[in-house]
């Protein structure tokens, strides 16, 4: 196989409205793949944050979404950024978007048997829902609450997160969804 750098080199750019494909060289299985776009995406989703997050605050949030179809014969992805233009308008979070574009990539485009894996970029906060500072932006509740219910996300989907510091973070959707229950006896 050639050098990992060189074929990261290939990967499209991100584009607005549409699921991109991994040249298949890098066609590896999902547990090798997955931390080997660790930087690459990552560094995705900062570019997206900054050019394609719109919200009046300044807290902008880019994600890659990346999903397996055909049972790993191929990978593509998508990525998300946030939108919130006023203080009285409806969020949409990037994970959302980068979601939305994966599972709908066009009338004659294969769906996805799966969504591997998310990338996302952003400041940390508080979490609105459980009140945790994460050293990185975790997902919100929403998206968590998303994570859950859509079948092509399993608990095994993987998550890694950065910030502007450059510190990251990776753990599933189940150690997200458990790190953020509430701990509160009732």
């Amino acid at each position: 196989m050639a050098n990992h750098e060189e074929l990261f080199e290939a990967i499209p750019k991100p584009e607005s409205g549409s699921v991109l494909y991994l040249p298949q060289e890098i066609i590896l299985p999902p547990e090798e793949l997955m931390p080997l776009l660790k930087k690459p995406f990552l560094e995705m989703a900062r570019m997206v944050a900054g050019q394609e997050a719109r919200s009046y605050r300044g807290f902008n949030v880019g994600a890659v979404v990346l999903s397996s179809f055909g049972n790993g014969a191929a990978y593509g992805f998508a990525f998300g950024a946030n939108r919130k233009p006023g203080p009285n308008a409806g969020r949409v979070c990037a994970e959302q978007l980068g979601i939305a574009w994966s599972l709908n990539p066009g009338l004659d485009q294969p769906k996805p048997d799966r969504i591997l894996a998310f990338y996302v970029w952003g400041e940390p906060q508080p979490d609105r829902v459980s009140g945790k500072l994460a050293p990185t932006l975790h997902p919100c509740g929403d998206c968590r609450t998303m994570f859950e219910l859509l079948p092509e996300i399993t608990d095994d989907t993987m998550i890694f997160t950065a910030g502007p510091d450059g510190q990251t973070e990776e753990f599933s959707v189940r150690e997200l969804i458990d790190f953020h229950k509430n701990d509160i006896a009732s």
